[in-house]
């Protein structure tokens, strides 16, 4: 009971003073020890790598959806908040008229986009 005592103290005075165990506290038998050489976690982290996108043909790309993005902003900006079924046509059907002749990766649309460039908007 002493030893289970013993590691609540340490549990509990880790916990009002609202810091994180970074040692491992282990029970052996009757014992209560503190493993320094066992950490929990690593301080500071390891910093995350950027995520890899799998590029598909069909689908926008993360970069082209930023761009589409800050687009639509800027056009919000400009008209209001209430962007017209026109309008959004207008701008993707002259997006995919760009990316055709332009080049660009974060400005151009998915490949398989391209086939509605033949489209007319009346």
């Amino acid at each position: 009971m002493d030893t289970i005592e013993e590691m609540c103290n340490v549990v509990k005075k880790a916990t009002e003073e609202e810091t994180k165990i970074q040692h491992e506290l282990r029970i052996v038998f009757m014992d209560f020890t503190v493993d320094n050489s066992t950490l929990n976690y690593i301080n500071p982290p390891v910093p995350k790598l950027d995520a890899l996108e799998d590029y598909q043909c069909e689908r926008f790309a993360i970069p082209q959806l930023k761009h589409l993005n800050s687009e639509f902003e800027t056009i919000a900006a400009a008209t209001g908040d209430l962007m017209q079924c026109r309008e959004l046509a207008q701008l993707l059907f002259g997006k995919i008229k760009n990316s055709v002749h332009f080049g660009g990766f974060e400005s151009a649309v998915p490949e398989s986009w391209n086939v509605f460039g033949l489209a007319e908007i009346n």
